[in-house]
């Protein structure tokens, strides 16, 4: 605790009479400042339903921001098979295989999420200790848990992608061709 605080044990037996008797002792001794006083057990319960309203707010911020993104996502992987409609038809007339085309089309895409993990990876490893480092007790942080957010992150992208160019190599070639 701060300085300025007087911190007692009581037994837990009869409180109220506890508090009044340390009131009465307290007001022998510092007639100046008022008798104030609180449980620790409930200043850290407060503190830490506070912290669990935050993480509360920060996981349905979370969620919206994943939403968006794969949102984002699916309409950058549309319009992106949408512009090359004509090259993979092309590409279909002279043999490649829909994996290949899936391929073509996804690592555009992947590669502007690798570069965002690279440059997002580091500063929520800082930020997420700068938090932790204001706990009294705190686990440390595991390189795997950051490991797992990348794979999943691409695995994401690379499903996304992969649905939406779907369609667009299936497609008849022809009509590919007589696209525009």
């Amino acid at each position: 605790m701060r300085p300025g605080y007087l911190n007692i044990k009581l037994s837990g037996e009869d409180i109220p009479g506890a508090v009044e008797y340390v009131k009465k002792t307290f007001g022998k001794f510092d007639t100046e400042h008022p008798f104030e006083y609180f449980f620790l057990d409930q200043k850290y319960d407060s503190q830490y339903k506070a912290d669990l309203t935050m993480n509360q707010l920060l996981s349905v911020l979370s969620y919206v921001c994943v939403f968006v993104s794969l949102l984002g996502l699916l309409g950058l992987s549309a319009f992106a098979a949408v512009q090359r409609t004509k090259e993979i038809g092309i590409r279909k007339v002279l043999g490649a295989d829909i994996t290949g085309i899936l391929l073509l089309l996804s690592k555009d895409i992947l590669l502007l999420v690798i570069i965002a993990v690279l440059i997002v990876a580091p500063v929520s490893w800082y930020v997420m200790n700068q938090w932790l480092d204001g706990f009294a007790y705190r686990a440390p942080l595991n390189y795997m848990l950051l490991l797992v957010i990348v794979f999943t992150s691409m695995t994401f992208v690379f499903v996304i992608t992969a649905l939406q160019s779907w369609r667009t190599a299936v497609a008849n070639p022809v009509d590919s061709l007589k696209y525009e």
